[in-house]
């Protein structure tokens, strides 16, 4: 902290003061240095739910293990709730489709549900 100490005390006070909360407003706010992260920018590519929901699909048994509904069923709730959670698109990042917007919330509830379960005695 550069502070230039004036010939009077009010103004040192002072001069200190505004220092300090120069400081404390800088200390909240995070610096970015990209506005979408690289391991983000790869997901199409390396992201579970491209690389594991196409071999799901094939597998009717492991999908209805990691979602705990059928294909069918999953089309269908997907169906009712699309126009709602579907987002438009930005020319900064690439948005999350409907159905891996589905398939997040599902694995995260069913998360939430075995740990539930873990708990009990």
């Amino acid at each position: 902290m550069n502070v230039y100490l004036s010939e009077s005390d009010d103004d040192d006070e002072i001069l200190i003061l505004a220092a300090m909360l120069a400081d404390e407003e800088n200390d909240g706010k995070i610096k970015r240095k990209c506005w979408v992260h690289n391991i983000n920018k790869d997901r199409e590519l390396f992201g579970e739910y491209n690389t594991l929901m196409v071999q799901l699909r094939m597998d009717p048994a492991r999908f209805f293990m990691y979602f705990r509904m059928t294909s069918e069923c999953y089309e269908e709730v997907l169906s009712l709730i699309e126009s709602e959670i579907r987002k438009m698109p930005t020319h900064f990042r690439i948005k999350i489709s409907p159905t891996e917007r589905l398939a997040i919330c599902l694995r995260y509830l069913l998360d939430i549900v075995y740990n539930i379960k873990d708990l009990k005695i």
